[in-house]
């Protein structure tokens, strides 16, 4: 929310030099209000967001690997599910479309 709050309003300041001559500079702190806003709202959205889908998966793991295991089975395996899916990020080609040539 912050970072947003902050680029949105340096960019809607930049914008707003444009229309200034017209509008005797009024221009820029309505635009870099109005952008500032816009990005502030738009970085808490996707920052809840990403809070929403990494709680989540934290909690979905908590409650599927708390069943039988230990503490430390339940850590091995989350290292293992990171590994495997980063060799896939790594070894998936950026571009490609993945279906046949």
């Amino acid at each position: 929310g912050a970072l947003g709050l902050l680029l949105g309003g340096a960019t809607g300041a930049a914008w707003g030099v444009i229309p200034s001559v017209v509008t005797f500079g009024l221009s820029i702190p309505i635009c870099a209000t109005v952008m500032g806003t816009l990005g502030m709202w738009t970085g808490v959205a996707m920052g809840g967001a990403a809070g929403l889908a990494g709680g989540g998966a934290v909690g979905y793991g908590a409650a599927v690997c708390a069943g039988d295991r230990s503490f430390q089975e339940c850590v091995d395996h989350v290292k293992e599910k990171a590994r495997s899916w980063s060799r896939g990020a790594v070894m998936a080609e950026p571009g490609g479309t993945g279906g046949t040539a």
